[in-house]
């Protein structure tokens, strides 16, 4: 008796059942690894401020306890603003689109900052997590991090000039994670000292509604935002490859959390309270 070749594999239907197992597994799986991501770039981003604090402190200690200015308004700061790339670095680059240009400049310009000598590498000043780097222009940029103001700052009638005159270094932040629309954070970046509940710059809320700062005593953090406007107006400020993000300067907040505690932790040369 003939016996009938049994036929392996998958009908039509079971192969259909198996890929709508996949698919809703799928759509299960995909937030949590987006949220694992952000950790890992947080991670990488709390070591880049990290390392800013130490060389921060190094060029202090290297420079008759002077603080490194925290500024972009062409003073030649901890880094420069955008610079003309060299002849012979343009050469090796070769042929840049526009997109290429802007960010080789933001570089050319953390090359020529005082800290360099101390970071010694321009991915020390973007944090892998910022989506600006995807924006169109002008929210497109490279460095994510910039000076607090206070800090020999853009605000030098309230800033802090000595590393020796700032009361309580763990407390008193250097670097902040901001995301400015308007590219790389011109100047440094401010909030009002004086009552009211308004953020004047942006932070940025790259590793799932945290940020990172780095501290005057050599240390780096990352804090959780509270307030959903704090969270809001991170995400606004980022635009897509097509359009530029966008803040409202000067946001106000009646949930005041997020502010207070970038207010208590900002140092200016004011000598009452907590000031310093």
């Amino acid at each position: 008796m003939k016996m009938k070749n049994k036929q392996d594999g998958f009908t039509l239907i079971e192969l259909l059942v198996v890929i709508a197992i996949i698919a809703i597994l799928a759509s299960l799986l995909l937030p949590a690894l987006a949220k694992s991501k952000n950790l890992a770039t947080g991670a990488a981003c709390q070591n880049n401020q990290k390392q800013l604090s130490l060389a921060w402190t190094m060029y202090a200690t290297e420079n008759d306890d002077k603080i490194c200015g925290g500024s972009t308004y062409g003073r030649g700061d901890w880094w420069w603003g955008p610079k003309s790339i060299p002849r012979d670095r343009a050469q090796q680059l070769g042929k840049l689109s526009k997109r290429q240009r802007e960010i080789e400049q933001e570089k050319e310009g953390i090359r020529q900052g005082l800290l360099f000598p101390h970071t010694g590498e321009p991915a020390v000043y973007h944090c892998p997590g910022d989506k600006r780097i995807n924006s169109a222009s002008p929210t497109l940029t490279y460095v994510s991090y910039s000076g607090a103001g206070g800090m020999n700052g853009e605000q030098q009638g309230l800033s802090v000039k000595k590393n020796t005159e700032i009361r309580n270094p763990s407390g008193k932040y250097i670097y902040v994670e901001e995301s400015d629309p308007r590219q790389y954070n011109m100047g440094s970046w401010i909030i009002s000292m004086g009552p009211g509940n308004n953020w004047i710059d942006p932070v940025a809320s790259w590793h799932n509604d945290y940020s990172t700062l780095s501290w005057a005593d050599g240390h780096a953090t990352t804090k959780k935002w509270l307030s959903s406007k704090t969270k809001e107006g991170a995400r606004g400020t980022v635009g897509t490859s097509s359009r530029p993000g966008t803040f409202n300067f000067g946001m106000y907040d009646k949930d005041n959390r997020d502010i207070m505690y970038m207010k208590e932790h900002y140092a200016t040369n004011r000598k009452s309270g907590d000031a310093l």
